[in-house]
């Protein structure tokens, strides 16, 4: 009832674990399940009203809710981008990454994560651009 973390086993070792992932869209980045929850605790955390989370919430399986979850985020992360007129989808991208900096900064650090995540994904991404 949930997929792989990091690929398959090399022949004669172990399975590797299963991980449940959980698209987090307001800080652009999967965390485990059990992250999740720690996030979903701190004071600011925006949580998302998809129909998805609301099956999870009413105790449908992890998958394929979780993944249909993450599939609308990136839709509607896309639709935002596509929405804004062309000489502005830069902007719109920045935005939207900007926001995820300031969300970051407001939850992660209060969630007690081990080992505590960082926001590399974001400064990347603001690099390329």
């Amino acid at each position: 009832d949930c997929w792989r973390g990091g690929g398959g086993a090399k022949p004669g070792q172990p399975k590797p674990p299963d991980i449940k992932w959980f698209f987090e869209p307001s800080l652009l980045r999967r965390f485990r399940d059990d992250e999740h929850d720690e996030l979903a605790a701190q004071a600011g955390y925006l949580a998302c009203a998809c129909s998805f989370c609301s099956a999870l919430a009413g105790g449908a399986a992890w998958l394929p809710a979780a993944q249909q979850h993450g599939l609308s985020c990136l839709g509607q992360l896309t639709e935002t981008v596509a929405s804004a007129p062309v000489g502005q989808r830069h902007q719109a991208i920045e935005g939207l990454i900007r926001q995820a900096e300031r969300d970051w900064k407001n939850i992660v650090p209060r969630a007690p994560l081990s080992p505590s995540p960082r926001p590399v994904h974001l400064q990347t991404w603001l690099r390329v651009l």
